[in-house]
């Protein structure tokens, strides 16, 4: 799977990140079209090398949601804003007999 995701204000596109996926948490790699982003992924406690998917989404949406909040911030002209996001984790239950 290809997906890329776009940043861009009124006036102008500012970034466009691509990356290509191949497989899914047990054994899929994923790449981006720069190159800056070369990983694989494995299950959360499997001991094999590699992050899960869910640990990817934990620390990529909070940093892109930040860098949205300070740019809105320079839009508004605020200023810089610094913002301590704490993301919700990003998990799967394994366990659906447990509350």
């Amino acid at each position: 799977m290809t997906a890329s995701t776009t940043l861009r204000t009124r006036e102008k596109l500012l970034y466009t990140g691509k990356t290509h996926t191949v497989g899914g948490r047990e054994h899929g790699t994923a790449r981006s079209s720069d190159g800056q982003l070369d990983i694989r992924f494995s299950p959360p406690g499997s001991g094999r090398p590699g992050t899960s998917p869910e640990q990817m989404l934990a620390a990529g949406w909070p940093a892109c949601f930040e860098g949205a909040i300070g740019l809105a911030a320079q839009l508004r002209t605020f200023g810089s804003a610094m913002a301590f996001i704490a993301a919700p984790p990003a998990g799967t239950r394994t366990d659906l007999n447990r509350p």
